[in-house]
């Protein structure tokens, strides 16, 4: 898979003006995930974007990405209405989380 993207607030036409939040609890079950570029939240391309978090919660399974992306800042810097972007990947149990790159 080339792009694994969660929490994507540029994805949309128009302007983000509240935030997103997302959970991803895969702790009952299990991932095998082989990508290219993780992406785990990333702000509106403009001034007007709200927060943006991302949580992603392994138990088993492997995550595997040539570059993964915590938190991406694309917008127009830290202007009025630009706001922050994170990403975290808690790994428990025999889950592993795997980058290769950057």
């Amino acid at each position: 898979m080339p792009n694994l993207t969660i929490s994507d607030a540029a994805a949309g036409p128009g302007a983000v003006t509240q935030g997103t939040k997302t959970i991803v609890d895969l702790s009952l079950g299990s991932i095998d995930a082989m990508v290219d570029r993780l992406y785990l939240s990333r702000d509106a391309t403009n001034a007007s974007g709200g927060n943006v978090e991302t949580t992603i919660i392994l138990s088993n399974g492997t995550i595997n990405a040539n570059s993964a992306i915590l938190g991406y800042q694309s917008g127009p810097g830290a202007g009025a209405g630009v706001g922050y972007c994170r990403g975290v990947v808690n790994v428990n149990g025999t889950s592993s989380f795997v980058v290769n790159g950057e």
